[in-house]
């Protein structure tokens, strides 16, 4: 005797398919949190923006984030890797006009960031001056809040 795994009702939809509807949605609400973290500024000070300069060791243009490192000379007078986070390559070259050769290892760069919150070398991108004095844009200031009436 075979037993019944799946039952239609009346409505037509079966059993089967409103379990699986339900599992589904457990496992999307799930991982919900583990994407909107991903994006998630938490480790940045966003408040507080410095400026850095170093040497371009580095450049990953690349999805879903693009990289710089720099070679920055630290207060010992060190050479560190500063690692500088910002968007991805298909958002900075259709908006900001960024190409995959917009920085080359040896450029010296001044590197506005929002800084790591652990005082950690690292930060992420807000805009780049090259040495001609050219700029790079990563982050777009958000539009002004219009005052309450």
């Amino acid at each position: 005797m075979k037993e019944k795994h799946c039952e239609v009702t009346d409505s037509g939809f079966g059993r089967c398919s409103f379990l699986i509807a339900c599992l589904s949605a457990a496992v999307l609400l799930n991982y919900g949190g583990t994407s909107w973290a991903h994006h998630s500024f938490a480790m940045y000070d966003m408040e507080n923006p410095v400026e850095v300069e170093g040497t371009v060791s580095e450049f990953h243009f690349s999805n879903p984030h693009s990289w710089i490192v720099l070679s920055v000379e630290d207060h010992a007078g060190e050479s560190v890797d500063y690692p500088i986070e910002t968007n991805g390559s298909f958002y900075l070259a259709r908006r900001e006009g960024w190409k995959r050769d917009s920085f080359k290892p040896g450029d010296v760069v001044v590197a506005l960031v929002h800084p790591m919150r652990d005082g950690m070398p690292g930060g992420d991108l807000v805009k780049a001056t090259l040495s001609d004095g050219s700029e790079l844009i990563a982050r777009r200031p958000a539009p002004p809040v219009p005052p309450e009436e």
